[in-house]
C-alpha cells in the first residue's frame, strides 16, 4: 500500500449531483494514484491558521477514477466551517491533500454485494468508474438506498453501469410513480436480487446507523467478518 504523501491542489469545477450534494473537481498531480475506494484528507490553511484542525481537514472518499483526468470528491452541504469555506473556491485556488490512504478496496476477484447508503456512494462510483475504464467485469450487485431519487447522489450515473452490475435501488421516503423497490435494505431484498448472497464479499458504505444495521443483515447470512468491507461515512 502505497505511503500517504502531502500535495496542494488546484480547484477546477463543482457541480450538482443531488438534492444539497456537491462533487468538487481538482486538478491531478503529476504521477499520482490511487485504488478505488482509499480516501484522502483536504485540508484547507486559512482556516488552520484562524481555528482547529478538526475544523481545518476532513477525509472524503475518492469519487472519481485513478483513470479519470480529475480527482474528485462529494459530499453533502453543512453550515461547517470547511464545506463553507469549499463553496467559495473559485478555479485555480489551492487546499493540501495527504492521500492516498485506506483499505476499503476490493479483493481481486469473486462475487461483490454493495450495500450503500446515500452520499456512501462515492467509493463505489470510485470502483465502477474504473472497472468500465479498464474493462473488468466479475458478479456484483448494488442495492443503493436513498430517500428518493433526488436525494440520490450520481443517481443516472449510477443506473448506467447497469451493464457491469445489477443496480437495485430502493427508496425509504414517499416517491410517486416508482416501480421499483421501496423501504430499507432487507435480508428479503438482498436474497432475491442477489442468489450468490451467500458466496460474495460484502462493501457497505454510508452512516454508523445504516453500517451497522447493514453488518446484521449480513450476519444472518453467516457471512464472517473477514467477508465484510466497511466504511463508516459517520
Amino acid at each position: 500500500m502505497t505511503t500517504p504523501q502531502k500535495y496542494t491542489i488546484a480547484f477546477h469545477a463543482k457541480q450538482d449531483v443531488a438534492v444539497r450534494t456537491e462533487l468538487f473537481l481538482f486538478e491531478k498531480p503529476a504521477g499520482f494514484t490511487f485504488i478505488p475506494g482509499q480516501f484522502a484528507t483536504l485540508r484547507i490553511p486559512s482556516i488552520a491558521t484562524h481555528g482547529t484542525v478538526a475544523d481545518a481537514t476532513r477525509a472524503f472518499s475518492f469519487a472519481s477514477a485513478p483513470s479519470d483526468e480529475m480527482i474528485a470528491f462529494a459530499w453533502r452541504q453543512s453550515e461547517s466551517a470547511f464545506k463553507q469555506t469549499m463553496d467559495t473556491l473559485t478555479p485555480g485556488d489551492t487546499v493540501e491533500m495527504i492521500a492516498p490512504a485506506g483499505r476499503a478496496i476490493l479483493p481481486p476477484d469473486g462475487a461483490v454485494i454493495f450495500l450503500i447508503g446515500g452520499i456512501g456512494i462515492t467509493p463505489v462510483r470510485s470502483i465502477l468508474r474504473e472497472m468500465r475504464a479498464t474493462g473488468q467485469k466479475r458478479d456484483m450487485t448494488l442495492f443503493y438506498s436513498n430517500r428518493t431519487p433526488q436525494d440520490a447522489p450520481f443517481f443516472d450515473e449510477i443506473s448506467s453501469y447497469d451493464d457491469l452490475c445489477k443496480i437495485v435501488h430502493t427508496m425509504t421516503g414517499a416517491v410517486e410513480n416508482w416501480d421499483g423497490e421501496t423501504g430499507y435494505i432487507t435480508a428479503d431484498v438482498i436474497r432475491r436480487h442477489a442468489p450468490y448472497y451467500k458466496n460474495a464479499t460484502y462493501y457497505v458504505v454510508g452512516t454508523s446507523g445504516f453500517v451497522h444495521a447493514m453488518t446484521d443483515v449480513v450476519a444472518t447470512f453467516g457471512i464472517t467478518h473477514e467477508k465484510i468491507i466497511s466504511d463508516n461515512f459517520g
